[in-house]
């Protein structure tokens, strides 16, 4: 598995990085959503709603992320709401083909549940699964809705427990806002440094003085200029 937190849904990035991952574990505080249907694509707000999925795009294909805060005012107003329809898109445009969309809700021993769309639930997510044109390989990527501050992962048992089980093989970290600097956020720091026998990052992940060279092989890559003001 691939473990991405602070992911929203981007899946582009991972896709092309991990391009033999057969499963990707994503986390963010955007809404789930439902996949679209059929009757979605025969009112007359399609063009309008459409438009509003282009503007959601625009930060991560201008930017490479994506802005929770901009991305949930679009969802209230959009058809297509919710992170699911981006992410069926986005694995569609990199060359997969979907082949199941369903519901789930983290239980509190780290399993997964079905739920239905309609239904609100605390710790909702998606399970997509999907595979490559011309290959048989069945691939999933689960979206949880999950807060990933020390105060939501208290609240949240299941999700270590989840993470723990799912095998991870390497976890990926980009514009995570240099929360896990702070410790308001050094649970999940914690629990990535566990899980993860390779991360990949850039330096709004975790710091670097949590790597040390005693217990990590570290590698660098590309010109770095300076962190964000305060870090």
């Amino acid at each position: 598995s691939v473990y991405y937190p602070f992911s929203g849904p981007d899946v582009l990035y991972p896709a092309a990085l991990f391009p033999l991952a057969a499963r990707m574990l994503f986390t963010g505080l955007e809404p789930v959503g439902a996949p679209p249907a059929e009757v979605d694509f025969a009112q007359d707000q399609l063009a309008d709603s459409l438009a509003e999925v282009r503007r959601s795009l625009a930060t991560l294909l201008g930017q490479s992320f994506f802005v929770t805060a901009q991305m949930q005012q679009q969802f209230a107003r959009n058809r297509f709401r919710g992170v699911t329809p981006i992410l069926m898109l986005l694995l569609a445009r990199s060359g997969y083909q979907i082949d199941q969309v369903v519901g789930v809700v983290l239980a509190a021993d780290g399993r997964l549940c079905a739920r239905n769309f309609a239904d609100q639930a605390n710790n909702a997510g998606v399970e997509i699964r999907y595979h490559k044109a011309g290959e048989h390989q069945l691939r999933t990527l689960v979206y949880l809705r999950v807060d990933l501050s020390n105060e939501g992962l208290a609240a949240t048992p299941g999700y270590g427990r989840f993470v723990r089980q799912s095998y991870v093989a390497a976890s990926y970290l980009k514009s995570a806002s240099y929360l896990m600097h702070t410790r308001e956020f050094s649970a999940v720091r914690e629990l990535l440094l566990e899980v993860s026998p390779a991360l990949l990052q850039d330096d709004s992940g975790i710091a670097l003085r949590e790597f040390p060279e005693t217990h990590w092989e570290r590698t660098f890559y590309g010109r770095y200029q300076a962190a964000a003001s305060g870090f």
